[in-house]
Order: structure tokens, then sequence, then C-alpha cells
């Protein structure tokens, strides 16, 4: 049962009061445990974690019932209110929480002032504190700068803005077909504009979506020097085999890092494909992921 189903089960008129104690027994059987209250030990109910022997908990008083409700958190130091006749301190943390403990025989502490505590014995006064070293916000480190010479590599995909395939004396559609006298993708300036020329490329990969697909000929890819469709064939070089993917595959395929080399100075301008065989990429193919340095 949780604390606020015990709670809810008891007096709801009654007068609530939380107190630290020392857990001196636990009993398993019935899940309450014995506590040192100033002194008087006094059965309570388990409804938190379960306490350690000797440590300091919290007990909440509802009315004449008593719950063990936790390890308690409680500060080291605390400042003086008040001493009560019967010889016990009334003493306050930091966050306001009010405690009564006990002192040392024949000790004086005027209010105000700020005392160091022991909880292991359920609250007991060590000795007056005449002075805390003021607490120093720590600077805020400086951000640690990269090895000189280096730099962060970065990786982006380039989408085309355009692609299609020259089937006899026309722009057929825009898949891109390997079969076709000339098909491919084309992506503007972007590639330029990203990449420095003097960087260095670490990979070049193409997305590639199989749509329909026939025979065992390896598709072949290369680089085009054309920004836009152009309004008629264009070449396709630099031919490097990708495999024959089957119809429904899809994914990355590397390409050698010269085709990222030869776009990212403006020597080539996109990728494309021609030969003897038949693949359709179609629409979601095309994505250029390249990795850089510099």
């Amino acid at each position: 049962m949780g604390l606020g189903q015990q709670i809810a089960g008891l007096d709801a008129g009654a007068a609530v009061a939380l107190t630290p104690a020392v857990c001196d027994s636990i009993d398993w059987a019935t899940r309450s445990a014995m506590v040192n209250i100033g002194g008087g030990m006094v059965p309570a109910r388990m409804s938190g974690p379960p306490p350690v022997l000797g440590a300091t908990v919290w007990v909440m008083q509802v009315g004449s019932t008593y719950l063990c409700v936790g390890p308690a958190m409680l500060p080291a130091l605390v400042t003086v209110k008040s001493r009560d006749d019967d010889g016990l301190w009334t003493v306050e943390s930091s966050d306001a929480r009010r405690f009564r403990v006990s002192g040392p025989y024949g000790a004086d502490f005027p209010a105000g002032s700020r005392v160091l505590m022991n909880w292991d014995a359920g609250g007991h006064i060590l000795m007056r504190v005449a002075g805390e070293v003021p607490r120093v916000p720590l600077a805020e480190a400086p951000p640690i700068p990269a090895p000189s010479g280096t730099t962060a590599d970065r990786t982006q995909d380039f989408i085309p803005t355009d692609s299609g395939s020259w089937l006899g004396d026309k722009w057929t559609t825009p898949d891109v077909m390997f079969g076709a006298v000339a098909a491919g993708w084309f992506y503007g300036t972007q590639i330029t504009d990203s990449i420095p020329s003097s960087a260095m490329i670490l990979s070049v990969q193409l997305l590639l979506v199989v749509g329909e697909a026939s025979g065992a000929a390896e598709a072949q890819i290369g680089t085009h020097q054309e920004r836009v469709r152009p309004v008629g064939e264009f070449p396709v070089g630099t031919l490097v085999g990708v495999g024959a993917a089957p119809a429904g595959s899809s994914g990355f395929v590397p390409l050698p890092t010269t085709f990222g080399d030869a776009l990212k100075t403006g020597a080539a301008a996109g990728v494309g494909t021609r030969g003897t065989g038949y693949r359709q990429f179609v629409r979601g193919s095309g994505t250029l992921r390249i990795k850089w340095r510099g």
C-alpha cells in the first residue's frame, strides 16, 4: 500500500508532523520499524523504501500513528532558533525545515548561531561554526579547441533537383533507366556551393531504388557535366559497376571518391547511367551522400 493510501485510511482530521528518527530494528513480518525519536522508541509502519539499521529516517506522525517514509536527506549545517524547557534545541535548515535536536551538555547556542549537525543519533548538535567559506561559482570551462591543422568531418545528403531518361529523341520518364541512351540525376550548384574545392573527400554513396529489372547485367554509374536537365542527349562517362540489383531493392551503393573530387570542383555536376541492360531507378533514387574533411 502506498503512502497516500495509508494516510487516506487514517483519521482525516488528525494533525500531521514530520520528524527525523533513528531506525533501531525492523520486523519484516509486519513491515514495521522500531524508531528512536528524541530518545523514545515507537513502532512505525514502513511505507517507503526500507530503512537501514542505525540510519536516520523520516517519520510521519498522523494522529497517534507513525509511518516510516524512508531515509532522510538532512542538512549538515543548520541555524539555531530556540531552546526548549526540556533541553532540546529547535534548528532550521536553509530550506525552512525545522527540527528538534539535542546538544552537548551545558552548551549555549544563541539564536541565529550556525551549528554543525550529526544525524546518526537522531539529531545532535556537534559544535558551533564561527564562519563558512563562501560558495564561489565555478567558472565556465572554455571550449577545448581542435588540434591545430585539423577540422571535423562532415556528411551531407544532396537531393537531385531533377532527373530523367533520354530514349530515342526525347525525354521519356523522370525515372533513371539503365539501358537508355542517357539518363541521370541533376543537382544544380548545391554540391559546389557546399563542399570546398580543397576538401578531402572521404566517401561517396548513391541511393538507388529499383523498380523494374531484368537480366544479370551490372548497372553502370558515371559522372556528367549537366547542372540541369539539358534539351537533348548528354554524355555520361567514368562508368563504374554498382551491381545487378533486383527489382524492389533499395539502398546506398558506394562510388569512388574521385566522383566527389570532380563534383566538389565543378569538373562534374551530377551522376547518371548508360549501358546495355535494364534497371529502372524510380522516384526516391539519386540522393548523393558525401562525406568530407576540410
